[in-house]
């Protein structure tokens, strides 16, 4: 089909081993990209094509309560610049929706500092009209 790389992952590691694979077309046949295991115990391989690192994250042992767990490794997307994990959708909605919150929160929070505002200047004109009216210059202070 003439794709340049493709990468086969199996969840659980019933099939494949290691759980990523990756290859790459050179010179009309596909060749196994390399993987690097890495000083956290992840597997990583660099995508030319995506500019990306795809990583099987160590497996968490203390949250291995299904034996599932003990084989099943996270694939997650990483920047090669930066080293940053790059965001699920879900992830990056949560972060989306989260965001959200805080900017409705912090307008809620101006509009009752501007309310407070206005209320502390009705309640000064109304202070400076009382003195006005018995006779006192707010200027003589």
């Amino acid at each position: 089909m003439g794709i340049q790389e493709y990468f086969q992952y199996d969840p659980t590691g019933d099939y494949l081993q290691p759980q990523l694979k990756g290859r790459e077309l050179v010179n009309g046949q596909y060749e196994l990209l390399p993987f690097a295991e890495l000083l956290d115990g992840s597997l990583s391989i660099h995508s030319q094509v995506l500019g990306l690192d795809l990583r099987l994250l160590p497996i968490n042992r203390q949250s291995d309560s299904l034996a599932l767990a003990s084989v099943a490794r996270e694939l997650r997307l990483f920047d090669p610049q930066t080293g940053t994990q790059l965001l699920t959708y879900f992830e990056a909605e949560q972060a989306r929706q989260e965001a959200e919150q805080l900017v409705e929160e912090e307008r809620q929070r101006a509009e009752m500092e501007r309310q407070r505002a206005e209320q502390a200047e009705q309640q000064l004109a109304a202070l400076l009209k009382q003195l006005e009216s018995r006779g006192i210059a707010p200027d003589s202070f």
